[in-house]
């Protein structure tokens, strides 16, 4: 079986790649395509110029392999963003009847965990994205950078969002004759949304747009990755595999132990949503160093049994998922089967 990211299509090469000189080489006539060598030329460089050609025994670097592997995400990503979507969607199917079949309520009604998937996820595309630009030091005008960049991809649908909930409030109010008694209807809370920090610390008012929790998280990581890149820079450079390996585990107890006590069925409430974000945010560029040390033509390149043991975690892993949602459906914390809710239930955060 090919190993990850090495199985290639020429023209999935051209996507933000930059060549790092201080990486392991790897020979273009090393990957395959379809099972075969490659004999067409490779295409280098970042979208959207012309990509240069780089001919067979030239070199290609792990970062280029690791954006083809990234490519291949997509489909987790959509995984996570369905069921996210289909946990909102349980009342309505329940009423369809279309939740009869055994353990699929236990499954969707945990697909909010699907965001805890997309923090991971970020976590380990940035560190990709962003580990030799702003490692080993601290700058300034990188960081600045940086951060003027993500705003940029999440603050326009935030803003657009925030605007739309508001006159949805004032439109049902004017509909049903409600008064607008509601506590979060204020100038401080509004502006904690605009500042997108509404999710920081233990009590958050969510009531303008709820959803936006996960936004103000991502944010919070965002504005905290400079500095996290400095300690996964150097877990890059000097530690072992094994020893990343235990600090993957390490960083994710403390959401554990959190998702094993807490009693909020959103695991949201008391610093949980600060929890998620900064454990599952790590865990994700954890991996990504881990997944680095597997490319061709790295250090520690993949023997048989590490390439037997990951494809059998690929085949496995949908069970994994499955009992896991059966023992979080069983915790102190968990929200009532689906199988409760109706077509009209309170929507769910």
């Amino acid at each position: 079986m090919s190993r990850p990211g090495v199985v290639l299509a020429s023209s999935h090469l051209c996507a933000d790649a930059r060549l790092d000189p201080q990486q392991p080489e790897i020979r273009a006539s090393h990957l395959t395509a379809g099972g075969r060598a490659l004999s067409e030329p490779i295409g280098l460089g970042p979208r959207p110029s012309v990509c240069p050609a780089v001919q067979a025994g030239e070199s290609v670097t792990p970062s280029l392999i690791v954006n083809v592997f990234i490519r291949q995400l997509t489909g987790i990503r959509f995984v996570a963003a369905a069921w996210v979507l289909l946990y909102h969607l349980q009342g309505p199917l329940n009423t369809l009847g279309l939740l009869a079949i055994p353990v699929l309520p236990d499954v969707m009604r945990v697909g909010r965990l699907g965001v805890d998937l997309f923090f991971a996820l970020s976590g380990f595309i940035l560190t990709h994205t962003y580990l030799t630009r702003l490692g080993p030091r601290l700058s300034g005008r990188k960081t600045i950078d940086f951060w003027w960049l993500r705003l940029a991809r999440v603050y326009p649908v935030h803003l657009v969002m925030l605007v739309v909930a508001g006159l949805a409030v004032f439109a049902q109010a004017k509909v049903t004759g409600e008064a607008l008694n509601r506590d979060w209807l204020n100038p401080i809370d509004f502006g904690k949304n605009l500042l997108l920090v509404q999710e920081w610390g233990p009590s958050p008012q969510r009531g303008w747009n709820f959803v936006a929790w996960s936004l103000s998280m991502e944010w919070l990581a965002y504005l905290i990755f400079p500095l996290l890149i400095l300690l996964i820079w150097v877990f890059y450079r000097r530690v072992s595999t094994a020893v990343l390996v235990i600090a993957w585990v390490v960083v994710l107890i403390p959401v554990i132990v959190y998702g094993l006590k807490t009693s909020d069925a959103y695991y949201t409430d008391n610093w949980g949503s600060t929890y998620r974000i900064l454990c599952e945010f790590t865990a994700g560029a954890i991996t990504y160093l881990i997944v680095r040390r597997f490319l061709p033509g790295a250090a520690a390149d993949p023997k048989p049994r590490i390439q037997k043991l990951a494809s059998t975690l690929s085949l496995v892993s949908p069970l994994i998922v499955i009992a896991g949602a059966v023992f979080l459906g069983n915790l102190p914390a968990a929200q009532p089967p689906a199988t409760n809710l109706s077509a009209d239930s309170e929507a769910l955060p």
